[in-house]
């Protein structure tokens, strides 16, 4: 089945080398375009396209208030592309969180790269769970002591689109339990890894840090690398190249893997909303190496293949406010 697309971008060559080149993909259909915010949510409301590519710079209407009405009208998988300066990047985030938008980096010039993996995220993409995209999780007192709680576990989180919302629901709680190393590896565009740190550091009661190499495995949140894969060794975090083929950052099956392969049964991992299926070889492969699955119930989530594809491996599929019971 095609899948229909509008474009919004003012840059003529970029819209139109964009629009033919993605028009070569047989389950593509460039359904319009607009030059500009204003336009381009009235065509949206006329259209109703399956998925919105979206400059962030817009003339009359910029990017993130197009993005705020298309969610008000219609909630539709929105796709930024960002030229990733600090402005953009700061605006693309918060966008990510409020708006469940996934980005992509805008070259100066389009190439095939580029395209193919754009074509990748449209492929993913799917409906909303429109009754969960406004619905803020509620934070409920768990039945368990949370601070005097400690783990034998190192935990660690996996998610795409959505996966913010989440976060904000869990990290406050599940960050005070002591001895609880925790990992998240949330897709995002290479350069956002210290807006996330950050704004991770603002939700949590421990220290939060990017992973970088040969830094040891303690008490605290880490924050998986959009510019290198992870191994770990003697209980330290080993940076290594990304596959050139490699179309995820963080590549969350690469996460997963590495983490079970050192910590075997001491190893839990959650996999939360998000599209595609990033994740699943994963968490085959941390299965047979003892560790335990966690999924989040794919009914409350933003997007539900990421979770749902990991349903058949679950050893618990639950509300992510319930996580806490599970360490």
């Amino acid at each position: 089945m095609k899948k229909n697309i509008l474009v919004i971008e003012d840059s003529p060559y970029f819209r139109t080398t964009l629009i033919d080149m993605l028009s070569k993909y047989e389950d593509i259909n460039i359904v319009g375009y607009a030059t500009d915010g204003i336009t381009a949510v009235k065509i949206f409301a006329e259209l109703r396209p399956d998925v919105v590519l979206l400059d962030l710079m817009l003339p009359k209407m910029n990017g993130d208030a197009v993005a705020e009405s298309i969610m008000s009208i219609n909630p539709t998988p929105i796709i930024i592309m960002t030229s990733l300066s600090d402005f953009e990047i700061e605006k693309s985030f918060v966008l990510n969180v409020d708006y469940f938008v996934d980005i992509i980096k805008k070259p100066l010039e389009i190439d095939q790269r580029f395209v193919e993996k754009l074509y990748t995220k449209i492929k993913d993409s799917s409906p909303f769970q429109v009754k969960n995209i406004k619905h803020e999780r509620i934070i409920t007192t768990p039945d368990v002591n949370v601070y005097s709680k400690e783990a034998d576990t190192v935990l660690v989180i996996g998610g795409s689109t959505g996966g913010p919302k989440i976060l904000k629901t869990i990290i406050p709680i599940i960050s005070t339990i002591k001895s609880l190393p925790i990992i998240i590896a949330n897709h995002y565009e290479v350069g956002f890894e210290i807006q996330l740190r950050d704004w991770i550091a603002s939700l949590a009661k421990k220290q939060t840090v990017l992973i970088s190499d040969n830094i040891p495995v303690d008490d605290k949140i880490y924050i998986a690398p959009t510019a290198y894969n992870f191994i770990i060794e003697n209980n330290h975090f080993k940076l290594t190249p990304i596959d050139k083929k490699q179309i995820y950052f963080p590549h969350i099956d690469k996460v997963y893997e590495s983490v079970a392969k050192f910590y075997k049964n001491k190893c839990t991992i959650f996999q939360i909303t998000g599209m595609g299926f990033d994740g699943l070889n994963g968490v085959k492969t941390a299965k047979d190496l003892g560790a335990k699955i966690i999924a989040q119930d794919p009914e409350t989530a933003v997007a539900q293949s990421m979770p749902k594809s990991v349903l058949p491996y679950a050893d618990h599929i639950i509300k992510p406010e319930e996580l806490i019971k599970y360490l």
